[in-house]
């Protein structure tokens, strides 16, 4: 029994453990559980434009009929007050002159407010295909590994490979001369980054095109160096320490004015340095017993002749060359040296940079007498490590000169809410400058403004005391308002007879309804309005009766009018941002608010709106609210806390 009532106990205890453990978590869950904000749909919602669209139309005749004054010259006021008028009678005459210049100018406001409202129509076009910031691709880095830093010792010929090629060169590199002469044959140029271990201290450039094929020098004259052939002449030069007798062969300056001697004069010797021995008998009077195989002709006769001696047994032929090479010998001016100038390679030697290029800690320096200081650029640097990592920023593709990215999707829904702001302003000023027109179009060829009704004349008004604009004749009848209709032949068939329409006079602002009556076979010949639809298209009018008998309406007043919403209860056509729908295999849904708590919807969903904003058919409507559909804590029955604070 003992064992029975501690097994009870125990168990009792288990339940109360477990009870209290229970409600503990449902507190701490309660306590823990995050608020999710959400948010109003109208605030996101982005309406239908293309949908919100009506149609123009205009009173045709009705119970009552205001002719209103217009800045023109009245000839004659044709009734008074208490008169009774039929359909067609002439109420008014006005000046034709003063008349024609008033419709004139009624047709050049409304072309300039259509113009104005079409460029704004394309202005949300344009603005409706970019692509909002949020969809612009993203760029990416890329690290390029070079490796640990290699430096070239020596350059040759088998370097020479491209055009601007750069090149980690050694403090001691050896640039070898083929490698030059590569250069300069091909029109190459190359960059050779000057490295003191890791460090670079600066660059040399060299451009193969500027590096001459040969150069003049003046080298010190050597007697020995110099054909016997040479013709030199003597020209001396200063410069700032000493003079020179420089010794040009050639063709030389015409300016220059050789000495008293001649530059090189041969050493004469006792005889002519190429001439045979004479005979026993003079040359040109020989009576030799045998001819000589071979007698040259003397090119000039010595100035001593010398006693010939018997002809000689072996004659030598002129062509000989002489054993012994005579020098051309240069008396130079005292107190200078000789020189000649002779042309020669620049690249004749290696260019050694241990010899060239000094590092002084802060950069280098440059041998001033070097080659490379004549045949390329060299240029010192702040001194700079070897950078073996490289990172590399690769740019979106997308065109720059575009606007796409360049707009969020809120801003660009705010534009387009703005630009269609003022495309409702403009089509306002619009349907005024049509009445105005209308009214003055009701007014015939004469001038004369006829009665649209028939009925009682109740106000007749003396011009003189009336102001432009306002009621000068109104004629009152008992006919319902009857309004025309204007619809674009693209738009004729979703209009039937017996149809129900909603409007709006512009004028009053009274609001309507209206049952179609009749639809036109022929396009409208009167049409005097604007459309948004295709101008190559015809305008076809429409006739409706005005259901309501006590509304005040003025014929020729400019109205709009929409076909009347179904009764299927499906909100009107709206879009919401693209980042509060998510989808899963059953199809589109969105978080809202349910009486506090969050609520995870399907919704059906239509067409998309320039890629950023979402049609929502059913499931939503924009007096609810929703939720941010991502982070933690968004599940159902989340609690909900509605922020004005939006999240796109």
């Amino acid at each position: 029994m003992n064992k029975k009532k501690l097994l009870r106990t125990i168990l009792i205890l288990a339940v109360i453990a477990a009870a209290v453990v229970f409600v503990c978590y449902r507190l701490y869950k309660k306590n823990t559980t995050k608020v999710i904000s959400v948010y109003p749909v109208s605030m996101m919602a982005m309406p239908d434009y293309e949908e919100s669209a009506g149609y123009s139309a205009s009173v045709s005749r009705g119970r009552i009929q205001n002719v209103v004054l217009k800045e023109s010259l009245v000839s004659a006021v044709n009734v008074s007050a208490g008169d009774t008028v039929k359909e067609g009678d002439v109420l008014l005459t006005y000046d034709q002159t003063s008349l024609a210049l008033s419709i004139d100018s009624d047709r050049t406001r409304i072309a300039l407010l259509e113009n104005r409202i079409d460029k704004s129509n394309r202005q949300i076009e344009h603005y409706n295909s970019l692509i909002p910031s949020e969809y612009m691709p993203e760029g990416y880095e890329e690290t390029i590994d070079h490796g640990p830093i290699k430096l070239v010792k020596t350059l040759t010929a088998s370097d020479c490979k491209a055009d601007n090629e750069t090149f980690l060169c050694a403090a001691d590199a050896v640039i070898r001369t083929d490698y030059l002469k590569a250069l300069r044959s091909k029109g190459f140029s190359a960059t050779l980054e000057l490295y003191d271990e890791e460090t670079c201290f600066g660059t040399y450039t060299i451009n193969g095109k500027e590096i001459p094929e040969d150069i003049e020098e003046y080298i010190p004259y050597d007697p020995s160096s110099v054909p016997a052939a040479a013709n030199f002449t003597a020209r001396t030069e200063f410069s700032a320490f000493k003079q020179y007798v420089l010794l040009d062969n050639g063709e030389e300056d015409p300016t220059i004015v050789p000495t008293e001697e001649p530059t090189v004069t041969p050493e004469p010797t006792e005889e002519p340095t190429i001439t045979p021995e004479p005979t026993a008998e003079p040359t040109d009077t020989p009576a030799p017993t045998e001819e000589p195989t071979i007698t040259p002709e003397p090119t000039a006769e010595p100035t001593d002749t010398p006693v010939p001696t018997e002809q000689p047994t072996v004659t030598p032929e002129p062509t000989a060359k002489p054993t012994d090479t005579p020098v051309p010998t240069v008396t130079p001016v005292p107190g200078t040296d000789l020189y000649i100038k002779v042309k020669t390679d620049p690249l004749k030697e290696d260019w050694d940079l241990s010899k060239i290029v000094s590092f002084n800690g802060e950069g280098a320096d440059v041998a001033s007498g070097s080659s490379p200081a004549y045949y390329g650029r060299f240029s010192s640097c702040i001194p700079y490590m070897y950078e073996r990592y490289e990172t590399i920023y690769h740019f979106p593709d997308y065109d720059p000169s575009s606007e796409n990215y360049m707009y969020t999707s809120a801003q660009l829904a705010q534009m387009v809410r703005d630009t269609q702001a003022e495309v409702d302003r403009l089509k306002i000023d619009l349907e005024s400058a049509r009445l105005t027109l209308s009214q003055d179009l009701l007014i015939s060829e004469n001038g004369e403004v006829l009665a649209a009704i028939s009925g009682t004349v109740t106000e007749a008004h003396d011009p003189a005391e009336t102001a432009a604009g306002e009621t000068i004749i109104t004629v009152k009848g008992t006919e319902n308002y009857m309004i025309t209709v204007y619809v674009n032949e693209l738009d004729l068939g979703k209009i039937s007879v017996d149809d129900m329409l909603t409007g709006m006079a512009y004028e009053s602002g009274a609001g309507f309804t209206a049952t179609v009556t009749e639809k036109g076979t022929s396009p409208a010949t009167d049409f005097a309005g604007w459309s948004d639809s295709n101008p190559n298209t015809s305008t076809y009018p429409v006739s409706a009766v005005v259901n309501e008998a006590d509304i005040e309406m003025r014929i020729g007043e400019m109205c709009e009018v929409h076909p009347a919403a179904d009764d299927s209860g499906v909100s009107s056509t709206f879009f919401i941002p693209n980042s509060y729908v998510r989808s899963d295999e059953r199809g589109s849904y969105i978080y809202k608010d349910s009486n506090g708590s969050l609520k995870k919807e399907y919704i059906l969903t239509g067409r998309s709106l320039w890629n950023s904003y979402t049609e929502i058919k059913s499931g939503l409507t924009q007096d609810e609210y929703i939720a941010f559909p991502y982070g933690t804590g968004v599940t159902d029955g989340a609690a909900t806390e509605i922020s004005e604070e939006m999240i796109y």
